[in-house]
């Protein structure tokens, strides 16, 4: 961030403040309308475009470059963004910067979407692999990862980590009738319903595990109808994969897959990593 970019903000920082305790003690918490308020959301985007720029723009670093300005106490300006630049390359598994516009940033550089590309290439299938082999070699990363003894429980030992979210994920799908992140085949409502119907006492059962290890809220009602039960999955396949089992039309008759982030349904980089 440039150091005019910089003082703007501060700037804003400022008005903000001043803004919230003057509505404070009109007695009023609600700022979102002040004009104040509008006008810096419009610099605060100007900012973010700015920086958007400077990253996309920024040179491109070696993996030796990178290690050399990770040694420095202090970094330029010029420095960090390229920093930024090399660290979202390798996020997404990017070989070469041509892709990099800061359109591009602006859609990918962020920690949910970075999150669901790296969830999504783990259980990526080929013809020649499946859910279960991607999940086995996310586990054996995880346990060398954590020095754990093969022999030990893995659900239990591995509470919390990415392969206890991808098999939570993964064992939804495939009980519901998908078999891959991307499958494009539709599901009957009943075959869904049964598929629920199936795994729905071991999903209660989790269902504390499961909320604290995605940092979610337990629900607090029993009413478990399809519709409260399916959304309770969705959240999870939502969290996980950014995806969600949906009707195909209004009448709900079949169910498929949908991507709701952008680095699924713009499929711009490889998932097969």
């Amino acid at each position: 961030m440039s150091p005019g970019t910089m003082k703007q903000r501060n700037v804003i920082l400022s008005l903000f403040s001043e803004v919230w305790s003057v509505s404070l003690q009109a007695g009023s918490s609600n700022i979102i309308g002040h004009p104040i308020i509008k006008s810096q959301k419009i610099i605060l985007a100007r900012i973010k475009d700015e920086r958007h720029q400077q990253i996309a723009n920024a040179r491109s670093l070696s993996y030796e470059d990178f290690m050399e300005l990770c040694e420095l106490p202090e970094l330029t300006h010029a420095d960090k963004y390229a920093v930024s630049k090399y660290r979202l390359m390798k996020a997404y598994n990017i070989a070469t910067p041509d892709i990099m516009t800061p359109e591009w940033v602006k859609d990918y550089d962020n920690e949910k979407e970075k999150s669901v590309y790296k969830n999504l290439c783990s259980l990526y299938t080929t013809n020649s692999t499946t859910l279960e082999d991607r999940l086995e070699a996310v586990r054996q990363r995880e346990e060398a990862r954590l020095g754990l003894c093969p022999k030990t429980k893995v659900h239990h030992n591995l509470e919390g980590s990415r392969y206890v979210k991808l098999r939570y994920a993964a064992d939804i799908m495939t009980s519901c009738g998908f078999t891959d992140v991307f499958a494009s085949n539709t599901v009957q409502a009943q075959t869904l319903k049964e598929g629920i119907r199936r795994i729905w006492e071991g999903v209660l059962k989790e269902m504390d595990n499961t909320c604290i290890a995605l940092d979610r809220k337990k629900p607090t009602h029993n009413n478990w109808i399809f519709k409260h039960q399916l959304g309770y999955l969705n959240n999870i396949l939502h969290d996980v994969l950014g995806v969600k089992i949906v009707g195909v039309n209004k009448r709900c008759a079949k169910y498929h897959l949908v991507h709701y982030s952008k680095v699924a349904s713009l499929r711009q980089m490889s998932f097969d990593i």
